[in-house]
């Protein structure tokens, strides 16, 4: 259901009820009825599908609203015109993807970042610092690179686990050449069977060591080290795993940029940097949808970002509160989990790695067993 929705002719999201007002009082008037209109004007909010109809409110018996009016798209053969990714898409084959959480409902804040960046949203449009058409074009931007940029991955989550320990031994013990079996070693404090199995996996497949990969795998695979990329990481493998999806390679370039623009949101707004360590910064994704919104309407200039950051935080005072309640977009979103999960899968590729490693991991941990003496 669409509360609300994208109108090419007043250029900007708005409710039924909004977008009926601005139709009644278009100087020159509109030359069709509201109905045409909104079928060829209108647009989903989160995936631009086009077919948008009035589905007016609904009253039960008592006369009380059970159903707010909102709008519905519908294509020329009455099927469901959204992309399978989208929230209002309805068919059998929705994509469940943790991407969908791309898209930032600004409209339902819930947390007092969010409101903090819903303002500054706010702040933004009403002083022209960018428009509602922009972030419309923001997210025609994201669907056309995300629709065009295709490929397909199929990796074992040990992979993961393999190259945190690669990072491990690079940066802890990286004159060891092997793994040594030390059946002295005290397995009673710290001792972790799981993490002496990933390690003696480097040693066996060494083209995952840290030693032969280029500067910007590094600059990726250096995020296996935090627990919560590789929970994602792993999490996507099991639900994108043979699937065609969206490769992440094509915003290599962009993602710093994002990463640092949103550190500096944080930096000049003190309700931010309380509430966002400097760490997480680029984990938020409120924060990475206005770093990536300036940095899109500035065509990707950090510096000219900047410029209008610093034009937004100067602002004292908001007149339009609901200038924001709009959708925005975080392309970033995992992308250090998808950048680990595509370039280990080239890699695997690239050395014909035809390891079954849930096979290879089992029988290690039974050979290990027995040299720690541990059950």
């Amino acid at each position: 259901m669409s509360l609300t929705a994208y109108s090419h002719t007043f250029k900007k999201e708005l409710q039924v009820s909004q977008l009926k007002e601005l139709f009644d009082k278009a100087v020159p008037a509109i030359p069709c009825d509201f109905k045409d209109f909104v079928r060829a004007d209108v647009e989903c909010s989160s995936c631009l599908a086009k077919g948008a109809s009035v589905v007016r409110e609904g009253k039960n018996a008592k006369g009380e609203i059970v159903k707010q009016e909102h709008f519905a798209f519908r294509d020329a053969s009455g099927g469901d015109p959204h992309q399978k990714y989208c929230d209002h898409y309805t068919g059998p084959d929705k994509i469940k993807s943790p991407d969908n959480d791309a898209l930032i409902d600004f409209r339902t804040s819930n947390s007092p970042v969010t409101e903090i960046i819903k303002k500054m949203v706010c702040a933004g449009i009403e002083n022209k610092v960018f428009t509602q058409q922009d972030i419309r074009n923001m997210r025609e931007w994201y669907i056309d690179i995300r629709t065009n940029n295709t490929a397909k991955f199929e990796i074992s989550p040990h992979l993961i686990n393999i190259a945190h320990m690669a990072f491990y031994l690079h940066f802890k013990t990286p004159k060891v050449d092997e793994y040594i079996d030390d059946k002295y070693r005290d397995t009673r404090n710290g001792f972790n069977l799981d993490h002496e199995v990933y390690k003696s996996l480097v040693f066996k497949h060494p083209q995952y060591r840290f030693t032969n990969l280029t500067a910007q795998d590094k600059r990726w695979l250096n995020d296996a080290r935090l627990a919560d990329v590789r929970k994602k990481a792993a999490l996507l493998i099991k639900t994108n795993n043979g699937e065609l999806v969206f490769d992440r390679r094509f915003l290599d370039d962009k993602a710093p940029l994002v990463f640092r623009l949103a550190n500096e949101i944080r930096s000049l707004k003190v309700r931010l940097s309380e509430a966002i360590p400097s760490s997480r910064a680029r984990y938020n994704n409120p924060l990475m949808a206005l770093a990536s919104l300036l940095l899109f309407v500035s065509d990707w200039d950090y510096d000219l970002a900047v410029d209008k950051l610093k034009q937004i935080v100067h602002i004292k005072q908001v007149i339009d509160l609901t200038a924001g309640n709009v959708i925005g977009l975080n392309p970033f979103i995992n992308h250090s989990a998808w950048s680990i999960v595509q370039i280990l899968n080239r890699i695997k590729n690239e050395t014909n790695d035809q390891t079954n490693y849930q096979l290879e991991f089992d029988k290690e941990k039974e050979r290990l067993k027995k040299v720690f003496s541990v059950l």
